[in-house]
């Protein structure tokens, strides 16, 4: 796992979701920090913070090395995560420097689109959750969205938390007396329904609830991580109706934006 950080508090709240997932997994963290070129006074102060990092992750008897790297903070990341193939990339949306336009601006965009790993991205103005209640999983019925199953029971295994399987269809709206489309809106929920019960019936040591629901994507998801506060969102960023889009369109950026939680994007690959 590569964890980034840039020397602040906020970029430190990632640490409390990492730190079940390194021990349940018995993984090793990469820390990295992103120096601007040619800055060698701070390098110190680097070095300094990434070994109290360490000793904060050796309490916890979790193994992790420090590396220092000089550069654009989104180059950078991506270049070490795709070198010592990350399972997973973890960092906060805001925190100093070049951390502090993560998920809203250019360096969330260039780690989005340029990183092929699993990104867990935390939302720094949100305090760590004393327990993660929820693990959210969408699924638009393509076997593309599919391909973030694995990190979510990894993540709910990790928290001893629950997975919500979410399907939403397109609205009806005024189309809705159109008993064509109806019929097909029907023959879908139960198709996902069985999806689902299938999914759950694959991972029995982990507790699976399922909904289905009608209209925009991304505000039914930041509908239901309202009502569960405590929640992970994780979805593929590969599927259908919109998903193929999610990393680099608008249903992406209003998750990230308006799900006040954590959120894991996974990317499938055709």
């Amino acid at each position: 796992m590569l964890v980034a950080l840039d020397g602040s508090k906020n970029a430190e709240k990632v640490l409390p979701y990492v730190e079940p997932l390194l021990k349940k997994g018995r993984g090793r963290a990469l820390l990295l920090q992103v120096l601007p070129p040619g800055a060698e006074g701070p390098e110190a102060a680097a070095q300094a913070y990434l070994r109290e990092i360490s000793a904060r992750f050796a309490k916890h008897k979790i193994k992790s090395e420090a590396e220092i790297v000089h550069g654009d903070p989104a180059v950078a990341i991506v270049r070490v995560a795709e070198k010592i193939k990350a399972g997973l990339v973890a960092f906060t949306s805001h925190g100093q420097g070049g951390l502090s336009q993560w998920v809203f601006g250019s360096v969330a965009q260039k780690i989005l689109r340029g990183c092929s790993r699993p990104l867990f991205v935390v939302r720094a103005l949100e305090a760590p959750g004393a327990k993660v209640k929820k693990i959210l999983v969408p699924l638009d019925g393509a076997i593309g969205s599919e391909a973030i199953l694995p990190h979510a029971l990894e993540l709910a295994r990790a928290y001893g938390a629950p997975v919500e399987l979410l399907h939403v269809s397109a609205e009806s709206g005024v189309e809705a007396d159109d008993s064509k489309l109806r019929s097909w809106i029907g023959r879908e929920k139960k198709r996902m329904e069985a999806r689902f019960a299938d999914i759950g019936k694959g991972a029995r040591d982990v507790k699976f609830t399922w909904r289905c629901e009608e209209g925009d994507a991304a505000t039914r998801i930041v509908e239901r991580v309202e009502q569960e506060p405590a929640s992970i969102v994780a979805m593929a960023n590969h599927g259908r109706t919109g998903f193929s889009r999610w990393i680099y369109g608008s249903v992406c950026e209003k998750i990230l934006q308006g799900a006040h939680c954590p959120v894991l994007i996974s990317r499938h690959t055709s």
